[in-house]
């Protein structure tokens, strides 16, 4: 009835090295009656003790356990609510000085009366995922303060479509991450540009490349502002696509005599205009298609009739669409031009 037993608890106690070793883990046994605390191999090793030298203790645990995670026994302990004395994520200082965090579960072993006779858990060393998690979350606020920033949004998509995380968006918009998802960001975009810019989103998701695109977007403070959105791809490697990361930034640059900026830049003329269009090939639709600027906007500008004023925000948002194609604008000989930036200018008031 013996025969095999003794090889039995060998290859037992192996695995259990084994799962201790690769898991990350350990297990401990205290008699409650004697006080008496056994450790395993794996929670020694993850304690930084050395059995030979030490005897595992309650007390010893207890004073490895960092301070302000060490619970508070001066009432005695209730064993009975083992969910808060063994369950929980803590931080264990090695004898070395090395700080691991620690996930424990346990439970109690009552007797035939009824009386807790035993404890028992098992510990998971969480230190690489606290420090992962640890990182993210510093990660996701910077990003959050850099998209506040530049009063803008930052967004992660992932390559089904789904919007990982979001960045100053339901500042920006009051969307949260629920309501971006299933196309609901679309609902902040205006609607003239709402088809423009879902196509360009659907094309980028079936091809994996990115784009660059103008729009206006309702925010929450300001009604509808033109916004230049750029989405980027991101591979791991040459050909593994993992996901889409966007941002969204003012078109308009403020007049702060920083980086770029645009306060004292003239606003473009109708012949500007024409001739930038003329240059590139472009039509009318051509450039509300790229601007965001709906047509009616660029001619009503272009004809310089006696309407209504197109605004500064709109007519920045067409200078930076035209910049964006190499388009420079500037003056030769007192007389404003429009050139690519790598070639020869013509003068838009000929």
């Amino acid at each position: 009835m013996n025969i095999g037993t003794a090889p039995a608890r060998r290859s037992s106690y192996q695995l259990l090295r084994l799962v201790e070793e690769k898991g990350d883990l350990g297990t401990w046994v205290w008699d409650v009656a004697t006080g008496a605390v056994e450790w395993s191999p794996g929670l020694y090793r993850i304690a930084g003790v050395d059995p030979s030298r030490q005897r595992a203790s309650f007390d010893l645990y207890q004073s490895l356990i960092h301070p302000d995670d060490r619970l508070d026994l001066s009432a005695g302990m209730d064993l009975s609510d083992h969910s808060t004395i063994f369950d929980r994520d803590f931080r264990l200082i090695r004898p070395d000085g090395a700080v691991r965090w620690l996930r424990g579960f346990g439970e109690v072993v009552h007797d035939a009366d009824g009386r807790i006779r035993q404890a028992a858990g098992v510990v998971f060393d969480i230190t690489s995922q606290k420090s992962v998690s640890t990182s993210l979350h510093r990660a996701s606020c910077s990003l959050e303060e850099l998209a506040r920033a530049l009063g803008g949004a930052i967004w992660i998509k992932e390559a089904d479509g789904t919007v990982a995380d979001i960045f100053g968006w339901q500042e920006l918009t009051g969307q949260s991450l629920a309501g971006v998802q299933n196309s609901g960001w679309r609902d902040a975009i205006h609607p003239q540009d709402r088809e423009r810019i879902g196509r360009l989103w659907q094309d980028a998701l079936k091809s994996g490349t990115g784009y660059v695109a103008t729009c206006r977007i309702h925010t929450a403070s300001a009604g509808q502002v033109p916004m230049t959105i750029t989405v980027r791809p991101v591979r791991e490697r040459e050909s593994a696509f993992l996901r889409f990361v966007g941002i969204c930034l003012p078109a308009t640059r403020p007049a702060d005599g920083g980086p770029g900026d645009r306060g004292t830049a003239p606003a473009l003329s109708p012949r500007q205009i024409r001739a930038a269009r003329a240059v590139l090939g472009w039509s009318v639709e051509d450039l509300a298609t790229r601007s965001g600027v709906s047509g009616s906007t660029i001619r009503r500008h272009e004809g310089g009739g006696t309407g209504r004023p197109v605004g500064a925000a709109l007519l920045d948002c067409l200078r930076e669409t035209f910049e964006a194609e190499g388009i420079t604008f500037g003056t030769e000989d007192g007389r404003a031009s429009v050139a690519f930036a790598d070639g020869g200018a013509e003068r838009a008031d000929d």
